[in-house]
């Protein structure tokens, strides 16, 4: 039996990437070598991709000859954890030449967390400490204007997921640093944000230049997309699955690309090594992968306080979109007084989300559905 070609898991990539041509082809596409950098925002909730996303842009690029700087941000330490990558990420990309050596070395530098300064080696002999905002621009002008007289056309690559993590601080320091080097100076250094739909307030709260990037929604997938991810995956391990079955799997997991690649894997796991997956291995398949599903619900819906429980316990009666109004009438409190609790479920844990004015969607596929049904809620 071949190896189960789903993936399930977030941040995995699957065996075949569906429905995001277009987003890969609108960073890839621009990176023609005219020398002027540029940057996306790709925004969206939890498991519909966003860091696949970003591995296949960042595999493209350096298809491409570009180099990719990639960081998952954690809190406090962007700016410094960039400094520290760029050594490696040019000399992993374009290898140790004489140019690149010495390259490297200048933009060297070693981090003093406690006073939050860096060193930046600008010879054997000047030695002296900066700011981490000031080392950051030096070292991307110096590369940017290297990748201009040497590097034929390519560039830099800045990839940072979990970018909603980013503090206000860092906003501030990536957004003026990003600024000087990509409008101002037009040298060829890209900029690729990924994070939870809060990711535009947290930049917007910055006001610099990271929040006027080109925004790019990562969502659901359509049926017809998820039908072409759960067939294209067995394809690769040489097994067909029905046009039913695809469509049985491709509803079951409303298009959410975590649940398709979940989905997928228990109805391998069923089919049992034939090489054709039929309606009958799929309905067996949703029901194996129920057990999981629910788990993640289960989970989900511990973690939330009492006052936010209930909130979406009454959501949950509504039909899609719920109205704010209908819901404060129903739990006999004012929309002030429930503001916070909404809030905190949009920005804190990322269960509803916003679906036009006054209107409330649940962000998690099924999770409604789940509420419904759920003595425990």
């Amino acid at each position: 039996m071949s190896t189960n070609p789903y993936h399930p898991g977030f941040g995995r990539s699957p065996s075949v990437l569906a429905g995001r041509d277009a987003l890969i082809a609108d960073v890839v596409d621009s990176l023609d070598g005219s020398g002027a950098g540029f940057g996306r925002l790709l925004v969206g909730d939890r498991g519909v991709g966003k860091t696949v996303l970003l591995n296949a842009i960042e595999g493209r690029a350096r298809e491409l000859g570009w180099a990719v700087v990639t960081r998952q941000i954690i809190r406090g330490s962007a700016v410094e954890g960039l400094l520290d990558a760029l050594p490696d990420a040019l000399e992993d990309s374009w290898g140790p030449r004489p140019k690149i050596r010495k390259l490297t070395a200048e933009v060297t530098v070693g981090i003093n967390v406690g006073v939050a300064k860096v060193e930046t080696k600008v010879s054997p002999k000047d030695t002296r400490a900066v700011s981490p905002a000031y080392a950051l621009e030096r070292n991307l002008t110096r590369i940017g204007e290297h990748c201009l007289e040497h590097r034929y056309g390519a560039g830099v690559l800045i990839s940072l997921d979990e970018a909603h993590k980013l503090q206000p601080s860092e906003v501030e320091v990536l957004g003026s640093v990003m600024q000087v080097v990509i409008e101002r100076r037009e040298l060829p250094i890209v900029v690729l944000l990924a994070g939870l739909p809060d990711l535009i307030e947290t930049l917007r709260a910055g006001g610099t230049f990271l929040e006027r990037l080109e925004r790019r929604q990562v969502g659901l997938l359509t049926a017809a997309q998820a039908r072409t991810a759960l067939t294209g995956a067995a394809r690769t391990a040489g097994a067909t699955v029905t046009p039913e079955a695809a469509a049985l799997l491709a509803d079951a997991s409303g298009g959410y690309p975590y649940f398709v690649q979940i989905y997928g894997h228990a109805t391998w796991d069923a089919a049992g090594g034939a090489s054709t997956i039929t309606a009958a291995h799929a309905r067996a398949g949703i029901r194996g992968a129920a057990e999981r599903i629910e788990s993640l619900y289960a989970e989900r819906w511990d973690s939330l306080p009492e006052g936010q429980q209930q909130y979406l316990s009454v959501m949950a009666t509504f039909d899609e979109p719920a109205s704010v109004a209908d819901i404060a009438r129903a739990l006999d409190r004012t929309l002030q007084q429930l503001s916070p609790i909404r809030d905190r479920l949009i920005k804190d844990h990322h269960m509803i989300k916003a679906a036009g004015r006054g209107r409330l969607v649940f962000a998690l596929p099924g999770f409604r559905a789940w509420l419904r049904a759920s003595p425990s809620s």
